[in-house]
């Protein structure tokens, strides 16, 4: 799975941001899946700025993503398979289907 990570520049600026490009690779846990919770998608833009990325809401502490994903890391591909302009239950499914590890 592919992560951007959001920088900005120093306050007074015009704001610049810098994405970054990670893979990571989880491994399911058989109780909290892969350890995180998605919001987003093309079917719940985001109220403010009307982005359609499909990003991390949340993580779950002690979980596979726990200091490898973090709030509001966007979710670009798993395991190959875009997830720009998807819907959210899209990337859901896909996750879903990786059996037991995800390239995120």
């Amino acid at each position: 799975m592919e992560v951007r990570f959001k920088d900005h520049m120093k306050p007074g600026m015009d704001e610049l941001i810098i994405w970054e490009q990670h893979t990571i690779t989880l491994n399911k846990d058989s109780k909290v899946g892969f350890g995180f919770a998605l919001s987003g998608g093309k079917d719940k833009p985001h109220p403010d700025t009307g982005d359609t990325a499909v990003v991390v809401s949340d993580v779950l502490p002690g979980g596979p993503a726990m200091g490898r994903l973090f709030n509001k890391d966007h979710i670009v591909m798993v395991n190959g398979v875009s997830m720009e302009n998807v819907y959210s239950n899209y990337t859901i499914q896909v996750l879903k289907s990786c059996g037991k590890t995800a390239n995120i």
